[in-house]
């Protein structure tokens, strides 16, 4: 049987990252016995707690080799893990993972990946020697594709599978409502005033006719920007409890349209096929906004108030959200089912 290692950022409290566990989790606890798995996290108590799958401390190097030498096949699963913007480390943490798991000879593959941007010409570099050892590569948009051939990485067996929590499904039931709910999930970026700005775009819509739910995503960081929330006398549900993933999502899709800043309020959104409207801070969201068909993209440091609140009304009234685009992404997540199987019959006939 196939002993299986996942990294990913998981164990951060962000419920984007553990929505793409879960979704991992899914498909591999179909083909693998739970207990020939194992996840680096930041939090392996609960991690384990949560999914009842053994978790390794990804802060200790000693336990993280022990890991990938007692492993057949390394799974590097979904984010944006190999990008230097918001941190060199983190470049460089799953390319020790990529070059240790290589060099004790295990079968990696790197799944549903959002590439780049990558700046440092060293990066680059060795970004592009370590990326060649990998077995399979499957990235979660065209512009992925794209950076990893300017580092050099021109296969043709590079694959497109979108991020897997596009494919999230969860039974609940639908609430009825009285107003128009508006979703609104938010982060602080550089000097951004986006807070502030919702603030006054709130008190434009009439409070007998809408409401607003501001949901956290990435639970430490997002609770504290909405304490800064001032609803104006207006219909407000601001989440500042940690919920699990399938009541945010029951969240979302019980909304009229998402304002999302962080990517899978986006994803959530379009998995429950709610319309939404994108506010871009980094080429990821970008990214996906296009494959759904979004062009209105609004960007964190450059909002025009009275944009955002003309292109909310407009998507209140049009429901407008390209289900045909959405459906073939749903579609693509077969290429890393098919990886997962090529990887784990290799582990079974060596």
């Amino acid at each position: 049987m196939c002993k299986i290692l996942l990294a990913g950022y998981y164990g951060f409290n962000n419920i984007g990252d553990e929505a793409i566990l879960e979704m991992f989790l899914k498909i591999l606890e179909k083909k693998v016995d739970k207990k020939n798995i194992r996840i680096l996290t930041a939090d392996p108590d609960k991690t384990e707690k949560k999914f009842n799958i053994k978790g390794i401390d990804r802060y200790s190097f000693v336990k993280v080799n022990k890991a990938i030498k007692e492993a057949d096949v390394v799974l590097v699963g979904g984010g944006s893990l190999l990008q230097d913007v918001t941190s060199k480390k983190s470049i460089y943490y799953y390319l020790y993972i990529i070059y240790i798991s290589k060099l004790l000879n295990k079968k990696i593959a790197l799944l549903s990946q959002g590439i780049g941007p990558i700046n440092g010409k060293i990066n680059k570099i060795v970004a592009s020697k370590v990326l060649k050892k990998v077995d399979y590569i499957s990235v979660r948009d065209k512009n992925s594709l794209e950076e990893l051939r300017k580092i050099g990485l021109d296969k043709k067996d590079i694959m497109l599978a979108a991020d897997p929590v596009i494919n999230y499904k969860s039974n609940f039931k639908s609430k009825n409502k009285n107003r128009i709910n508006i979703g609104f999930s938010l982060r602080e970026w550089q000097e951004s005033n986006i807070i502030n700005l919702i603030n006054r775009l709130i008190s434009s819509f009439d409070e007998k006719k809408y409401e607003f739910t501001f949901i956290p995503f990435h639970y430490d960081e997002d609770v504290r920007i909405l304490e800064n929330v001032n609803c104006n006398g207006r219909n407000c549900n601001i989440i500042r409890d940690r919920k699990r993933i399938d009541e945010v999502y029951e969240i979302i899709s019980n909304l009229d349209l998402m304002v999302g800043v962080r990517l899978h309020s986006l994803i959530f959104a379009a998995a429950a096929k709610i319309p939404v409207i994108g506010i871009s801070y980094d080429p990821k969201v970008e990214n996906f906004l296009k494959s759904i068909g979004e062009k209105n993209i609004f960007h964190i440091n450059d909002i025009n108030e009275k944009e955002l609140y003309n292109e909310i009304i407009h998507k209140l009234e049009s429901k407008n959200l390209d289900t045909l685009k959405i459906e073939e992404l749903k579609v693509t997540e077969k290429n890393n089912i098919n990886i997962i199987d090529e990887l784990i019959k290799g582990c079974s006939n060596g």
